[in-house]
């Protein structure tokens, strides 16, 4: 079958829709959770996202960057070649990587006044 890759801005639904999916029987994971970690941009290695504002600055963020773990995703393309898995996501490797192991890529869309109106659930 194939291996499908879900990405879009932060708001756009991927969080949302991976359950959906799950429910309607399709093998879904939320790449965010599932899939990818924080690393050192100098020494490659993974790093724990700090838990407290005051430590993840700019300096932080600079040093560091959110990338999915290929070797995780290789394991789900092996086993896609029977059923149809969704990865959704947004990571700074995410293009790279979906070359590479994705059959198909989806983009969502939002504009700012929906993720507005969707973030203060008193205003509808």
């Amino acid at each position: 079958m194939s291996l499908i890759y879900v990405t879009g801005p932060s708001g756009a639904g991927k969080s949302t829709i991976t359950p959906k999916l799950n429910e309607r029987g399709f093998e879904a994971h939320d790449a965010d959770v599932d899939l990818c970690a924080w690393y050192n941009r100098e020494t490659g290695l993974k790093v724990e996202y700090p838990k407290l504002v005051s430590d993840r600055q700019e300096s932080w963020q600079g040093l560091h960057t959110f990338l999915m773990d290929e070797e995780l995703i290789v394991k789900l393309h092996e086993r896609s070649e029977g059923i149809t898995i969704f990865v959704l996501g947004n990571c700074s490797n995410e293009l790279e990587v979906a070359k590479k192991y994705f059959d198909k890529v989806l983009c969502l869309e939002i504009d700012e006044d929906t993720i507005v109106v969707d973030q203060n659930p008193t205003d509808h």
